[in-house]
């Protein structure tokens, strides 16, 4: 911290003097900005990022750097400014993007109690993009918290609608609320649905014969897993299902086959979200990576 604090005082200094080019000037106010960045001092940062605007308007550098900062600060509304004027220099706004910012905006208020103006934001964030999963995700997530099950039911209903093939990151979230107010037989009708319009979405095939299994129609669980390795022989998920209900139905033959299936099929078995920019991994769907900061770099979700 001492260093820094000395840095901070030496370009402080420097920039005091008259005697600078233009290109001297910018290269000490760069150095400033990580100095007050390392320490912490968002808004000190900001302050010189502004300066190094007013010399030069579309510096690419301030642009990104005014953003980054305004995300760390977890200021969302202004992150979303700067990232529009940022964008419009490199090419375009995406509309995924503003709408995350958004979501996260939503966040902060559900984080301090007010679900209503969260929801609000959620919303917004769905008009802003038709298919922002993290939107109706946490838009159904505030409605449980406030305890209005068919709310929520509602928001993942209009989810996987609209986005069949992401359809699976509400699956766990039906299941439990559906079972949480007595409506278990819906889901059967929901997931058929899914697969009516997405046909290779195999979670909901999956999904389909978890149930049938729990009503005791081994035969036809048995049957929804063949559809799936008819389709995609590689699908370890399906062939793990089928050893369970061989076995469960007496043909332990079968179930051998496929658990021999299985060792040389390559494994897939739990669902894992990784960062296609540094290979950060987690078990949860993530739309802004914790590691290296960037956004939208999970595919499929």
């Amino acid at each position: 911290a001492g260093n820094v604090d000395q840095a901070i005082k030496v370009h402080r200094d420097l920039t005091a003097r008259s005697s600078l080019e233009p290109g001297q000037r910018l290269q000490i106010l760069r150095a400033l900005v990580q100095d007050y960045e390392a320490r912490q001092k968002y808004e000190m940062a900001l302050t010189i990022v502004q300066q190094i605007l007013n010399q030069k308007k579309e510096d690419l550098w301030a642009r990104e750097k005014q953003l980054q900062l305004y995300e760390e600060m977890e200021d969302w509304e202004k992150a979303a400014e700067a990232y529009k004027k940022l964008a419009k220099m490199k090419g375009g706004v995406k509309k995924s993007r503003l709408a995350l910012y958004k979501v996260e905006t939503g966040k902060k208020y559900a984080k301090q109690g007010d679900e209503k103006q969260a929801r609000v934001c959620f919303r917004e964030a769905i008009k802003m993009d038709r298919q922002c999963s993290a939107a109706y995700l946490e838009l159904c997530d505030s409605y449980l918290r406030e305890n209005r099950p068919e709310d929520a039911v509602n928001v993942l209903e209009k989810f996987m609608e609209s986005s069949p093939d992401k359809a699976a990151l509400a699956f766990s979230r039906v299941k439990e609320v559906l079972f949480s107010i007595g409506e278990f037989g819906e889901i059967e009708n929901i997931y058929s649905q899914v697969i009516y319009r997405s046909p290779e979405n195999w979670q909901a095939y999956l999904a389909l014969a978890e149930i049938k299994e729990k009503k005791g129609e081994i035969e036809e669980a048995i049957e929804w897993c063949q559809r799936i390795l008819q389709k995609n022989p590689d699908y370890a998920p399906a062939r793990a299902h089928l050893v369970r209900y061989y076995h469960r139905s007496g043909h332990d033959q079968l179930a051998v086959e496929q658990a021999l299936a299985l060792l040389n099929t390559p494994s897939n078995s739990t669902t894992v979200y990784q960062c296609r920019h540094c290979g950060h991994q987690e078990t949860e769907p993530f739309w802004h990576c914790s590691q290296c900061q960037k956004w939208e770099t999970v595919p499929g979700i």
